[in-house]
């Protein structure tokens, strides 16, 4: 195994280790040998995993539910779970999303670690300690904050992912490196140039930068909310496609859409780098004109009026500023503004499609 980085991420929970590597996997299920691992059930089969107590999960958006956490907490306890157990929960975003809650209320909380298998979970969402759970037609309304006290990153899972998943993993490490700023943006950039032979690199760089803003706001009431960038629009968007849309395709998107609402508004500013490698990014997934084509813009507006970021003031959306950056702008909750926010995922759609 090579090591290629380590970083530490501080919260009020404690201090937690993220270490990106080779085959880390290995390493840590060799640390914790009488784990219960909670799994994706696409990696169940998998030799590693052989005689382990296993909790398998359907990594998909119907599952990641209330009723789906609580189908994992029957799962824990049918194995034999009890407080002096550890869980190794290995997977994606939805397998992080269910395990973070079902770690936190088992038994008033178990200590876990986490190895995700997605570019997506790679560069953004494993650290941070955030559930997100979807409770009816509302896309994650319900969560909690509850970090793993172990990350270990392992490029190798890079390899079983489909080209879409990857550019969705890109997007989100678009987001994180331009709401941090001009100079990290381009940074990002030139990693990403490399990132097909070298993928640690911009991994490492992804996290560390969205390290400055969980220790800066652990409990996203500050700088933490512009990481939403991209998600208002992209997930209006996945919403009213039936979930067609993949998330990060849908940040891509998003990312267009709140550029092109800032412009036509004017509570914003135009970047056309950063809306053009966001639909490089978008057209790299060939089932996406087809989803778009399945596009509700009722059920967008809907969607996007719903937002749980949103607040009595008005809409709340990030938007590109004259820093080079995003701000966080609070616009009119108004037919007006959804208009203005339907004709600006038109146009980001438009664009992808060229």
């Amino acid at each position: 195994m090579s090591d290629l980085s380590d970083l530490t991420v501080s919260s009020s929970s404690g201090a937690y280790r993220v270490t990106v590597a080779d085959q880390g996997i290995e390493t840590l299920l060799g640390d914790d040998a009488g784990a219960i691992v909670i799994i994706d059930r696409r990696f169940a089969a998998e030799p590693a995993f052989d005689g382990r107590r296993l909790v398998s999960v359907v990594a998909d958006e119907q599952h990641k539910t209330l009723a789906g956490v609580e189908r994992l907490l029957v799962g824990l306890r049918e194995v034999g779970a009890t407080r002096s157990d550890r869980l190794v929960a290995v997977g994606g975003g939805v397998v992080q999303d269910v395990a973070t809650l079902a770690a936190q209320l088992y038994m008033r909380g178990l200590a876990w670690s986490y190895a995700p298998t997605t570019l997506l979970g790679m560069v953004d969402s494993c650290i941070g300690g955030k559930s997100s759970i979807n409770a009816g037609s509302f896309k994650n309304l319900v969560g909690s904050f509850y970090p793993p006290d172990r990350i270990v990153v392992d490029p190798e899972f890079l390899r079983t992912l489909p080209d879409t998943a990857l550019a969705g993993g890109l997007a989100e490490a678009t987001k994180i490196s331009y709401c941090r700023g001009p100079s990290v943006f381009e940074r990002y950039l030139q990693l990403e140039a490399a990132f097909g032979d070298a993928p640690g690199p911009l991994i490492y760089h992804s996290l560390n930068t969205k390290r400055w803003f969980i220790e800066t706001d652990e409990f996203d009431t500050g700088p933490r909310r512009l990481l939403n960038f991209g998600h208002t629009f992209g997930h209006a968007l996945e919403a009213a496609t039936g979930y067609a849309v993949e998330h990060g395709i849908g940040v891509a998107i998003g990312m267009i859409a709140a550029e092109r609402f800032g412009v036509v508004t004017g509570y914003g500013v135009a970047d056309a780098r950063l809306s053009e490698h966001a639909a490089l990014l978008a057209r790299r997934d060939p089932g996406l004109q087809r989803a778009a084509a399945q596009l509700d813009y009722e059920a967008f507006e809907r969607a996007f009026a719903a937002d749980k970021k949103h607040g009595r003031d008005g809409f709340h959306v990030i938007l590109p500023d004259q820093s080079g950056s995003v701000a966080e702008v609070v616009v009119p909750r108004a037919d007006a503004t959804l208009s203005a926010a339907r004709a600006a995922v038109g146009e980001a759609l438009d664009m992808v499609a060229g």
